[in-house]
């Protein structure tokens, strides 16, 4: 039976215990809060992981974001556990960003090629004028949020600059990205893997 592609490559990589177990390596890809970078899937994966050894786990990033509520499901999982996370990113958008940014510290790489870019967190809101209100003011504590993540992991920005930053979509290259403190080390050819 003929199958996608991407689902094939999909299924070898969720089904491969060698890459998981032996290599210690889990995957963040596509939108987060879908199935491949569902919170679940990634904080199993992690909590399998450190049961076995505090060794390092790699994780390799390659996201458009997804939801707010998700990725900081990941983020909390890689902070409760022994083992240091060491992020990779190839692409890491919107709250995929944030995770690459709380790798384990020395250990956040991107590829040469990679884009990073931090935003605003956005979303839909509706109801009355009261639960409009409600919405905003939750809108506004995500926000303080995940400046005070980045803050916290190494950006190497003030608040207020972050904030600036971000109001619209910030965009960085690799090296960029490593100035910006999202990122430590550009991944060279054998370093990792």
């Amino acid at each position: 039976m003929w199958t996608r592609p991407d689902k094939a490559r999909a299924d070898q990589v969720m089904d491969s215990s060698e890459v998981l177990f032996r290599k210690r390596i889990v995957f963040c890809e596509g939108p987060i809060g879908m199935p491949m970078s569902s919170p679940g899937v990634l904080a199993d994966h992690l909590l399998a992981l450190d049961s076995f050894s505090h060794d390092p786990i790699k994780m390799i990033i390659d996201s458009p974001g997804g939801g707010v509520s998700s990725g900081f499901s990941i983020i909390d999982t890689m902070q409760t556990i022994e083992s240091p996370v060491w992020t990779i990113g190839r692409g890491c958008y919107s709250i995929a960003a944030l995770i690459l940014a709380v790798g384990d510290p020395g250990n956040r790489y991107v590829y040469p090629h990679s884009k990073v870019m931090l935003h605003l967190p956005w979303g839909k809101v509706s109801g009355d004028v009261e639960d409009l209100k409600i919405q905003t003011g939750e809108a506004l504590k995500l926000k303080n949020e995940i400046v005070d993540i980045l803050v916290e992991f190494g950006c190497a920005k003030s608040k207020k600059q972050i904030l600036k930053d971000i109001d619209r979509e910030w965009w960085m290259s690799a090296t960029e990205a490593i100035e910006y403190g999202v990122a430590d080390r550009i991944l060279l050819p054998g370093v990792l893997i």
